[in-house]
């Protein structure tokens, strides 16, 4: 049998993707999504709706919940918890009931599935409880912003690692990410709206948004990537590795001896 050797690609073949994720949905957002917008660039958002202003809520921090829908708009709002709580100090009840409202709420703000999570306070995937109740409630994707330097997408979705903080360098780490040699890199990096009115200066965000815009790497939010790896983790082979089979519903692309080849959806192709 001939030995083949078949590698992941990015779509397109491109040599890298990134991705990034946001906290809190405060009333600096806004000009956070037009500079992302601006770059072609795609974020999650992760929205504690329990927090929103609405007519029983009115802290000024934070967003009202009839903008949502509109602001994220081409982006993914995904949960955090209905109000942040410290969620390993909770019952599995509590838990439960914080991340399956959050859910809800959200779902019904922006009228799709509600499937990614970033674990309030960041931690998360270094707990099995909070993983398997996050697991009952829907969610598919877990950010855990403890993890650093991660540069490709993870084994556990519910533990999903990141390359890095905004304020931990984001020049160096691109540069760190740029310089890897691997086909199925992807950099990921967080942060919140308010780091960049606050402390880091929003000139720090708009040239690094500038900069990332033109690198050939596919600019995708957190369930893109989800969805992209999944499906290319699907993909059914014959035993000699000389047909695959495509059963998702988006393209996939794949290195073939080195060679570039899209997967197209429900499609059987031979190599």
């Amino acid at each position: 049998m001939k030995i083949r050797r078949i590698y992941f690609a990015w779509p397109h073949g491109l040599p890298g993707a990134e991705t990034s994720s946001w906290d809190d949905a405060c009333i600096h957002d806004p000009r956070l999504v037009d500079i992302l917008n601006c770059h072609g660039l795609r974020g999650t958002f992760h929205v504690n709706s329990g927090l929103l202003r609405a007519a029983d809520r009115d802290d000024p921090f934070y967003l009202e919940e009839s903008r949502v829908r509109d602001l994220y708009a081409g982006h993914e709002v995904a949960g955090h918890s209905l109000t942040h709580p410290n969620m390993w100090t909770l019952s599995d009840d509590l838990v439960f009931h914080q991340l399956l409202e959050d859910r809800r709420r959200l779902e019904r703000f922006v009228g799709y599935p509600v499937t990614g999570l970033a674990f309030p306070c960041g931690r998360g995937g270094d707990d099995d409880r909070l993983m398997s109740i996050a697991r009952r409630a829907g969610f598919r994707t877990a950010r855990c912003s403890w993890m650093k330097g991660v540069f490709a997408a993870p084994s556990n979705w519910l533990a999903w690692g990141t390359s890095g903080h905004v304020a931990d360098g984001l020049d160096d780490l691109w540069q760190r990410f740029e310089a890897m040699p691997v086909h199925d890199k992807l950099f990921f990096w967080w942060g919140h709206s308010h780091e960049f009115e606050n402390r880091l200066g929003w000139e720090l965000l708009e040239s690094f948004t500038a900069k990332i815009a033109k690198a050939d790497v596919w600019h995708a939010t957190n369930r893109g990537i989800y969805d992209y790896v999944e499906a290319w983790r699907r993909l059914v082979w014959t035993h000699e590795l000389d047909v695959v089979q495509n059963p998702s519903a988006i393209s996939v692309w794949l290195l073939n001896e080195g060679n570039v080849l899209e997967i197209p959806p429900g499609a059987t192709v031979e190599l």
